[in-house]
């Protein structure tokens, strides 16, 4: 009797602990679905969608130019994303005033005194710079070294209160800063001094067709020279519209 007492207590005991190992291992596989699928444990909403980049911010640098008339500057644009890293798109440039700057592609002329906006769009955004231009000192330089008599002190005719300098910067017959480049930006009421800041030969054909005007060939540094393809490689224009060219 003893031993079926302790033969059925055994099996109760084990019946019991049986039950309670597969209630926690329930428990178990429970947990592990909370890690495998969030969603069954409560949050269903998932992670936020990332924002795709996008241009949030233009700058220019730097944000003020001084030149003088003829020199050359740069304007560098910096688009940025809503991240704060670089972003490619286009950028457009224009000048509030083509008669004191002109703009391309960040690269500005000084044309004649005063002050413009150079601007740069990219889409809805914009930055500006200001550039400021003003005339250098008039080179006190007759016609040539030892010019005497009345050609050697011409453009007493012009007015003075008001002067171009413009500056030949390369020997390339043209682009910016070469010998067509500056006659091209001859401003028609202003008295223009054109200057050489390189010396040798410039190929090419050129026509003049202002006033008022002093092409100071002794401030290269070499000389210079006007190599012409035809019999003629500087033509001015016939009419009193040309006059006092030196």
């Amino acid at each position: 009797m003893s031993t079926l007492g302790l033969n059925g207590s055994r099996r109760g005991a084990f019946t019991t602990m049986f039950s309670t190992q597969r209630g926690a291992s329930a428990a178990k596989l429970a947990v592990l679905a909370c890690f495998v699928g969030l969603s069954a444990c409560g949050d269903s909403s998932g992670p936020d969608p990332v924002d795709p980049p996008r241009a949030t911010t233009l700058t220019v640098s730097p944000s003020s130019l001084s030149l003088e008339t003829g020199e050359a500057g740069t304007v560098t644009s910096t688009l940025k994303d809503q991240y704060g890293n670089n972003f490619t798109s286009s950028i457009g440039w224009f000048s509030s005033d083509t008669t004191v700057a002109k703009v391309v592609n960040g690269s500005v002329t000084a044309v004649g005194p005063g002050s413009a906006s150079i601007n740069a769009v990219a889409g809805s955004l914009t930055a500006t710079a200001t550039v400021s231009v003003t005339i250098p000192p008039i080179p006190e330089v007759p016609a040539f070294p030892g010019a005497e008599g009345y050609g050697a002190w011409a453009l007493n005719d012009c007015n003075r209160d008001s002067i171009q300098v413009l500056k030949v910067t390369t020997l390339s017959p043209t682009g910016p800063g070469s010998f067509r480049d500056v006659l091209d930006n001859i401003h028609p009421e202003l008295l223009t001094f054109v200057t050489f800041k390189v010396g040798g030969r410039i190929n090419g054909d050129f026509r003049i067709q202002a006033s008022c005007l002093y092409i100071a060939g002794q401030t290269a540094p070499v000389g210079i020279q006007l190599v012409s393809t035809s019999e003629t490689p500087l033509i001015i224009r016939e009419g009193p519209e040309s006059h006092d060219i030196v």
